[in-house]
């Protein structure tokens, strides 16, 4: 049951439970700024702090909200109201425990925001207000490279998800940044998911690495190295058998080119020399001369 505010207004005005000389002699602080991790435990601290004067005060009402909303009512020596994922983060929590920090299960990205407390003791009544900043790690990046066998120009595509509150991707060159374009989408549960390609030398390929950051909530950065399975191009056997004739072809082509030059300035060199051309006579005529040039 939610205690209608007019009944919190009657113990003020009335002072049942206090005096105006008594207020005070308590005080709620809050932790202005509170960190919580997305699908873990949470907590906004708050812790009732009292005066020396105060002696065994205890509790008789603890009211927790967020925005209008509320979480958590202890009244009575009980709770009378609260959501199943808030609770006070002691344990054993009793009415004698000044501590009346919020526990937070399964912390979604929409709880993050302003929460108010507020608590009446048998010495007074306070309270105050923190603010929750819930972050989620970005998974590890994932590189998908294409095509697989390349001997030009290649796709890097690196993706994470599972983070926020958006963060950015960067692609690097051994240690040098690159230029992108990042796309960013939003998840069911409020979480981002960013993805980034880049088109490099296939030679160059594994010198290149992708890196997360989860905005200015979180600086870790995960640098994860292009990783194995890309075929370098590598000879086959019938590449390299084609290689070799196409290489016997050239060679034998010029050799032959060179023997043709060859025949040719031979030839070249006998035009411009006389030549001369061997007859035969009978028996019985006496050669005037054994060679007769060529006219």
């Amino acid at each position: 049951m939610i205690m209608d505010p007019s009944f919190i207004l009657f113990w003020l005005v009335t002072g049942v439970f206090f005096s105006a000389e008594e207020a005070a002699f308590i005080e709620l602080r809050c932790k202005t700024d509170n960190q919580g991790r997305h699908g873990q435990q949470s907590m906004v601290e708050c812790v009732i702090k009292t005066s020396e004067e105060v002696q065994a005060p205890e509790i008789r009402i603890a009211v927790w909200k967020k925005g209008s909303t509320k979480l958590l009512l202890f009244q009575d020596g009980k709770f009378t109201d609260h959501e199943p994922r808030h609770s006070f983060a002691e344990p054993r929590w009793n009415q004698t425990n000044m501590n009346v920090s919020l526990l937070i299960t399964n912390t979604a990205v929409a709880d993050g925001g302003n929460y108010s407390c507020f608590v009446i003791t048998t010495s007074g009544e306070s309270s105050s207000s923190g603010n929750l900043a819930v972050t989620a790690k970005y998974n590890k990046p994932i590189i998908h490279i294409s095509p697989k066998k390349f001997d030009g120009n290649v796709n890097l595509s690196c993706s994470s998800d599972g983070g926020y509150p958006e963060g950015q991707l960067h692609w690097f060159y051994k240690d040098t940044l690159q230029s992108s374009q990042m796309k960013v989408a939003r998840t069911g549960n409020d979480l981002f998911n960013l993805s980034s390609e880049l088109k490099v030398r296939g030679s160059d390929v594994s010198e290149y690495s992708c890196s997360v950051s989860s905005g200015s909530n979180d600086k870790v950065v995960t640098r994860v190295e292009v990783p194995g399975g890309v075929e370098p191009v590598t000879q086959t056997k019938n590449d390299l058998a084609s290689k070799i004739a196409a290489a016997v072809v050239v060679i034998g082509s010029l050799v032959v080119g060179l023997l043709i030059l060859l025949i040719y300035k031979r030839r070249c060199r006998r035009g411009r020399e006389p030549v001369f051309i061997q007859t035969r006579v009978s028996d019985a005529e006496e050669p005037e001369d054994d060679m007769v040039p060529e006219p």
